[in-house]
């Protein structure tokens, strides 16, 4: 379960910094 939030977080992180980007 830890590691489904850690990557549902890193995938959160990843489509924040593209908006960001974009």
């Amino acid at each position: 379960m830890a590691l489904a939030l850690w990557v549902f977080g890193l995938l959160d992180l990843v489509c924040l910094a593209s908006a960001n980007i974009f």
